[in-house]
């Protein structure tokens, strides 16, 4: 039996996500490239996906395997619904951005800082946070809607600008983070951004994140796995 062929049958049988990792261990494949290569192959036949999520085995975040029936973990994997949680809104800009640090640290087990990239030409761009070997790329946005509770238009501009910024580094990565800031009577900025503009993003990750009222109590909503439309463009 091929390696591809074990592949399919374990993911079909066993209908949970499971990480590269854990697939190359449980099947014996040697190297790891040749399951990222053979479920590389299989998203393109549209029967299985490839997204960032919970492998049911390690329990770790990673990029998971899963057949198009499957039901992944989220990310965080809450069993809370995090849209009913008590929310942190009064936080400055530069607090959500350290929440959101901490946030990338815990989950990618890899320190993030602020970095100044190049992206061209001789010219050079401040990121909010990239991870040490420079793979995993971060904007944190604390945007809501106008007092008078119209679009934000000047603010949406600074969106639409990173989304720019990242499409002139290389990265296996590119996450722009929204603050989830709730406002009476209207959709969460984040979904209305996603519905006007998603045919910008490409490979960005859009999050929408939830502060809690303490730290650990922090998850995300994504909105757009942008790693897995790439895939599927390849």
């Amino acid at each position: 039996m091929s390696h591809a062929r074990e592949v399919v049958d374990l993911l079909k049988k066993d209908g949970r996500a499971w990480c590269d990792d854990c697939l190359s261990m449980q099947l014996a494949i040697s190297p790891r490239q040749q399951v990222n290569s053979i479920c590389n192959n299989l998203v393109r036949q549209e029967e299985f996906r490839r997204q960032r999520g919970v492998c049911a085995v390690c329990g770790r975040s990673k990029i998971v395997n899963i057949t198009q029936t499957g039901s992944p973990k989220p990310r965080v994997a809450p069993e809370r619904d995090p849209a009913l949680d008590p929310i942190h809104e009064d936080i400055t800009p530069q607090e959500f951005e350290e929440r959101v640090r901490r946030y990338l640290t815990r989950t990618y087990e890899t320190h993030f800082s602020k970095k100044t990239l190049n992206i061209g030409e001789g010219k050079v761009h401040e990121f909010d946070l990239v991870s040490e070997d420079d793979s995993i790329i971060v904007e944190c946005k604390s945007y809501n809607w106008t007092k008078s509770g119209n679009y934000p238009s000047g603010k949406v501009a600074t969106l639409k600008e990173a989304i720019f910024y990242f499409g002139l580094v290389s990265a296996a990565c590119k996450i722009l983070v929204m603050h989830r800031r709730p406002f009476p009577g209207k959709e969460p900025l984040v979904d209305a951004f996603y519905r006007r503009s998603r045919g910008l993003l490409g490979d960005v990750e859009l999050w929408d994140y939830f502060a809690g009222i303490m730290p650990e109590e922090d998850c995300v909503r994504v909105i757009h796995p942008g790693q897995i439309d790439a895939q599927r463009r390849t």
